[in-house]
């Protein structure tokens, strides 16, 4: 079979849409016998497409994709594996290996669930247990807010998903993240606000360096929440206008400052900085999901910039006028 999987320096890119380049490789049995890199900078959507039609790709690995032309990509016989993050190499190997499924690096990673699935719900070189059959076959599509008995609510077994034993789950590693997160929560009394959780969880998780990737608008802020954190932590603060330029583009973004926000640079700065969790202040809606897809460290959000409601986003929910607003509006 022949993989296209689209890149940024030895990493996933995060879209398939604005990769400036794409490794293709031919896969037979267990290794890859060939490979070129393509550079696709400057490429249409539609180009793109062609590129994979014309060195015959079944399988497109990548880290985001417009949902429309994830139909289109289908419609041509090319599966997809989105929402892939990590070193290309490494991503390529688990390929190889059948153990490659959507969310690797990002909501699973291999040894945390089996068995793995592919982009169908399918095994990736391999065929799946009856049960993820039946699963991918019977199973109604999820809906938590509109469950009419919400068992699991009340410790009962839940009517969209089988009870599977923790234990078969999670890694060690994610066992002692949620028993860090239990003993925060079992607080008897509400005294710790967000900030001092964030504080209490670095400790029980025996973090040492902590990264804040923070918006220039909340400047104040971060300083504040850096000289917290760095009472019991090292902190590494990277702005979102680092660098000065959007890294990969030869011309500012239209319609955006210039500088513009630049994420990939500051998940770049913060890799090399070997952090043990990012954490986000306030970056714009996209820039904080593209942060995140590169960030190699978890990444965690402890406030967010909305620039209308003085950065309470929640309060929408609780707002007749608010809400009445967004619905004539779109």
């Amino acid at each position: 079979m022949k993989v296209a999987i689209p890149t940024f320096g030895s990493r996933i890119a995060p879209t398939f849409q604005h990769c400036d380049s794409m490794l293709l490789a031919r896969i037979v049995g267990q290794e890859a016998v060939s490979g070129e890199t393509v550079h696709t900078a400057g490429m249409t959507e539609d180009e793109r497409i062609r590129t994979l039609e014309n060195n015959r790709i079944s399988i497109l690995v990548c880290g985001g994709v417009d949902c429309g032309l994830m139909e289109e990509l289908r419609l041509l016989g090319i599966e997809i594996i989105n929402n892939v993050a990590g070193e290309t190499d490494d991503v390529l190997a688990h390929l190889i290996r059948g153990d490659l499924r959507r969310g690797h690096g990002i909501t699973y990673h291999p040894g945390t669930l089996a068995p793995p699935l592919g982009p169908h719900g399918k095994g990736v070189g391999q065929d799946l247990p009856v049960l993820h059959d039946r699963l991918e076959e019977d199973r109604r599509p999820i809906d938590c807010i509109h469950c009419p008995d919400k068992a699991c609510l009340n410790g009962g077994e839940c009517g969209y998903y089988p009870t599977v034993p923790l234990p078969r789950l999670l890694a060690v590693h994610h066992h002692q993240t949620l028993d860090v997160t239990a003993d925060i929560a079992a607080e008897p009394e509400r005294i710790l606000c967000r900030i001092s959780e964030l504080v209490y969880f670095c400790l029980g998780m025996k973090y040492e360096r902590i990264g804040l990737a923070f918006c220039t608008d909340l400047f104040s802020e971060a300083e504040t929440v850096a000289r917290l954190l760095g009472r019991f932590v090292h902190v590494s603060s990277v702005c979102c206008k680092v660098g000065g330029e959007l890294e990969g583009r030869e011309e500012p973004l239209e319609g955006l400052p210039d500088p513009a926000c630049n994420p990939i640079a500051m998940a770049r700065i913060l890799n090399e900085a070997k952090t043990d969790l990012n954490v986000i202040l306030g970056l714009c809606m996209g820039c904080d999901v593209v942060f995140s897809q590169l960030s190699q460290a978890p990444v965690t959000t402890l406030f967010v910039k909305d620039r209308l409601l003085a950065n309470n986003p929640i309060g929408a929910v609780h707002s007749h006028y608010v809400l009445k607003h967004i619905l004539n509006e779109t």
